[in-house]
């Protein structure tokens, strides 16, 4: 079968579509043919050799796949051939025309749901509900700034939140284009943060008092400034740091208790890990809010898993809104 691998840490030219044994489904697993892999900033990371959790080259990245049951494996009742799901792999290997996924993580993908639509409902569906969740003050009615709002979990964030109770969203974003998409989405405001006095604007669209609470996965720079858009008593929740850097100095941490500040962080490792349940039930509710139309899914214009090279710099360079996926069959 074709797959995409990381050859060795470096740049997207690291990235080679290559012939690899098709895998076999193992006790509990179910072989799936993909039909669309989800792109993630972690795949970035990893591509670049930075991610965390350091990966050993050469590799296949890809966390995300949607596609159609070709095979289980021993133990497996409760799915067969030719099942529609979509699921989670942990360890990478999405990029690829077959995957393997535990018969228990694989969810079953509902007619009237896409391939490419259901990646987005994955790792990002997922995401954004665990932040809404990890803010309860949000379904208080809460303002809430959101960062690279017209991104992958940005744009189902803002839906997100409104749906749970937010009493004003407010997207942030770099370009008119992609403020544009955030307010299609639900957001009452739109600011521009590659404008100078964005922070001004957040303080203006909440009466001077700054969000309650502010999601951020962008990092450095733009969370410190964050921050000072920051209501009194105020929420700072981190998921990411896709600019590289955390932005979190000393100088930061002195001044939390100035405003009663707090910062939180969240990663979907967790419930991954230790609440099966609560991902089941919420990628099943997700799915339903998509298939009757309560939460839309902005899908980029896909690429083809041999130009998977093209989605990394794309997604790289700040040129995508929505999902990013990589076609497969």
């Amino acid at each position: 079968m074709k797959a995409i691998q990381i050859v060795s840490p470096g740049s997207v030219e690291q990235l080679r579509l290559i012939d690899v044994p098709t895998p076999k489904p193992g006790p509990g697993e179910v072989l799936v043919r993909v039909h669309a892999a989800g792109v993630n900033y972690m795949d970035l990371l990893q591509r670049a050799g930075v991610y965390p959790a350091p990966v050993t080259y050469p590799f296949v990245p890809g966390v995300e796949v949607a596609g159609v049951v070709e095979a289980v494996g021993a133990g497996v009742d409760d799915l067969a051939k030719g099942a529609r799901v979509a699921g989670l792999r942990a360890s990478g290997g999405g990029y690829a025309e077959y995957a393997t996924l535990p018969a228990q993580q694989a969810a079953r993908l509902p007619d009237g749901i896409g391939y490419a639509e259901a990646t987005a409902l994955l790792v990002q569906g997922l995401t954004a509900q665990g932040l809404v969740e990890s803010a309860p003050e949000v379904q208080r009615g809460a303002s809430v700034l959101i960062t690279a709002a017209a991104g992958g979990v940005g744009a189902l964030l803002i839906q997100v939140a409104k749906r749970a109770g937010a009493g004003k969203v407010i997207a942030a974003a770099s370009s008119e284009d992609k403020l544009a998409l955030a307010r299609s989405l639900g957001a009452d405001v739109g600011v521009n943060y590659a404008e100078a006095g964005w922070v001004d604007r957040v303080r203006e669209a909440t009466g001077g008092r700054g969000a309650d609470v502010v999601f951020d996965a962008v990092g450095g720079e733009l969370r410190a400034a964050s921050l000072e858009g920051l209501a009194p008593r105020g929420r700072l929740v981190i998921y990411g740091a896709a600019s590289g850097s955390l932005g979190i100095t000393e100088a930061v941490v002195s001044g939390l208790p100035v405003k009663n500040h707090s910062i939180s962080g969240f990663s979907l490792y967790v419930p991954l890990a230790e609440e099966p349940a609560w991902v089941s039930s919420t990628l099943a509710t997700l799915f339903k809010l998509a298939l009757a139309g309560s939460l839309r899914t902005p899908v980029h214009a896909p690429f083809a898993l041999a130009h998977a090279a093209e989605a990394h710099a794309a997604m790289g360079g700040r040129n995508t809104t929505g999902k990013v996926v990589l076609t497969v069959a």
